[in-house]
């Protein structure tokens, strides 16, 4: 009983060559993203930091939790998924990029609402690349985690 158990818990996911280049390029993409502007003159960092450049700019809380989301989902789980190919951490970076496309929605509409009078500048080429991978990560995660005859036990 428990060696079925453990081979149940140690259950990866077969991923084919291409599908490994893909989700690497899309985390390589999501790091670039954090490189570039996320909203005015505050790159990914400063706002991940919430550093003077970020609240300069007047970053939301919002924004600043979609980095956060961005580098611990995008970049750190999906790598991590990548590398070990276990199924729960397949299905828990799908679900982190999940919610961190959603977060990024949100964080690049409280820029593009500001009233007509703000001096506030738009969201950055960062915002809307962090944004686009992560939904490209949420699709290529999803995928993979609801392929059940990929998953191969291990023991």
């Amino acid at each position: 009983m428990f060696e079925a158990i453990e081979r149940r818990v140690l259950a990866t996911v077969e991923m084919a060559a291409h599908e490994r280049l893909r989700v690497a390029v899309a985390i390589a993409i999501a790091g670039l993203g954090l490189c570039l502007c996320q909203a005015g003159a505050a790159t990914g960092w400063a706002t991940l930091l919430n550093n003077a450049a970020a609240q300069a700019e007047s970053t939301s809380i919002i924004a600043v939790i979609a980095a956060h989301a961005g580098v611990i989902f995008c970049l750190i789980c999906s790598a991590a998924a990548l590398h070990t190919r276990m199924f729960h951490l397949i299905v828990l970076a799908a679900a982190g990029c999940a919610i961190t496309s959603v977060l990024a929605v949100l964080a690049i509409w409280t820029r593009q609402s500001a009233p007509d009078s703000s001096t506030l500048a738009g969201p950055g080429p960062g915002a809307v690349i962090g944004l686009l991978t992560a939904v490209v990560l949420t699709g290529l995660w999803t995928r993979l985690a609801l392929r059940p005859e990929r998953r191969v036990l291990t023991y």
